[in-house]
Order: C-alpha cells, then sequence, then structure tokens
C-alpha cells in the first residue's frame, strides 16, 4: 500500500505542477492579450492622428472612392455597350440598305421587261 501511495503521491505532484504551468500559461496570455490590445489602440490613435481623420471618416472616404470609382467603371461599361451597339445597328443598316436596293434593281428591272412586253 506504500508503494501504491508514493505512486499516487506522485502523480497528484505531476498533476499539480502542470495545473500551476498551465494557470501561468493562461495568465501569461492574458497579460499578452491586454498588451497586444493596447498596442492596436496606440497605433489607431497614432494613425488617426496621421490621417487628420478618425476610422469612420477614414471608413467612409474609402467607401466614397470605391463608390465613384464603381459608378466611373459602370459608366465605361454602358459606354463601350452603347459604341457596340451603335456599330451593330451601322452594320445591320448597312446590309438593309444593300438589299434594298438590289431588290430595287430587281424590281426595276422586273417592271421594264414587262412594260417592253
Amino acid at each position: 500500500m506504500n508503494a501504491s501511495s508514493s505512486i499516487l503521491k506522485r502523480k497528484e505532484h505531476a498533476l499539480q505542477r502542470r495545473d500551476h504551468s498551465l494557470v501561468e500559461r493562461e495568465e501569461l496570455y492574458a497579460r499578452k492579450e491586454q498588451e497586444l490590445a493596447t498596442l492596436l489602440a496606440t497605433q489607431m490613435h497614432t494613425l488617426e492622428q496621421i490621417a487628420h481623420m478618425t476610422t469612420a471618416e477614414a471608413k467612409q472616404q474609402l467607401m466614397d472612392r470605391m463608390l465613384s470609382d464603381a459608378r466611373a467603371e459602370a459608366a465605361e461599361k454602358l459606354r463601350r455597350t452603347e459604341e457596340e451597339a451603335k456599330e451593330l445597328a451601322r452594320k445591320r443598316a448597312s446590309v438593309f440598305i444593300r438589299v434594298w436596293r438590289s431588290n430595287a434593281l430587281l424590281l426595276t428591272t422586273w417592271w421594264k421587261a414587262r412594260s417592253l412586253s
């Protein structure tokens, strides 16, 4: 019983050391997390001072720029689409005019031939 009691005490002691180590790690991680949060807040404040605008203002400016760029891109696509439509209309009109002239010539020839008969 003494041997098993000794083994049990060693295991209990090892578990206590492990538990203590885990607690120390948790405390270290909590301190590091707090340090990072403080550093991030400091950097954000510094950036706001350098940019002369708040985070909200910077976000709004970015969104305004993106919206402006999107509108310009949409306008350019619309302009290209209109140009393509005009070119297609020109080609179709050209084909229509050629067919109309050809038919007019055929009708004129047919009418003249009929009149001569």
